[in-house]
């Protein structure tokens, strides 16, 4: 029994990282191209935030419930997302840098809100399903924004 349970979470954790690492490729081309450009050009800062935001929520889904794979790629996630903000922020110019600072901003407060949330809110109240349906909640709001981010590219360009 412990064994199948070990198994399935070495595939699990498998099957995630490759994923992780396809989706991680696809920024760290974009963010290569970026610096090398000196510039941000046309992309936004949303997708990146965003994936931020539901990277962070999800952890905060998984510790309580000791989902330590869901904790690990969405750890991972939101380290990379981190730093892909970062990049952004450095190489963006006037208006952008002003989006991209707030997007940094608001995901510096979420993070915040949650980890204040564990503390002083379910630290009190030990319902587990209470935190259950906030976190999962959460992290399926924030999915519904990240996933529909590179919609944003694409209305930029088309009024641009």
């Amino acid at each position: 029994m412990a064994t199948e349970k070990v198994i399935k979470s070495i595939v699990s954790l498998l099957g995630y990282g490759f994923t992780i690492v396809q989706l991680f490729a696809s920024g760290a081309i974009t963010f290569r191209q970026i610096i090398q450009q000196g510039t941000v050009g046309e992309h936004t800062c949303y997708p990146y935030g965003l994936t931020y935001l539901n990277a962070v929520a999800w952890i905060a889904y998984g510790v309580p419930m000791h989902r330590w794979v869901l904790v690990t790629i969405n750890t991972i996630t939101a380290f990379v997302e981190a730093i892909y903000s970062i990049i952004y922020l450095v190489y963006s110019n006037e208006p952008k840098r002003v989006i991209a600072s707030v997007m940094l901003l608001v995901q510096i407060i979420f993070t915040v809100v949650l980890i204040s949330l564990e503390f002083v809110v379910f630290d009190r109240d030990h319902s587990s399903q209470a935190r259950e349906k906030t976190y999962g909640l959460l992290g399926a709001f924030t999915a519904v924004f990240m996933y529909g981010s590179p919609v944003s590219d694409v209305v930029t360009v088309v009024l641009t």
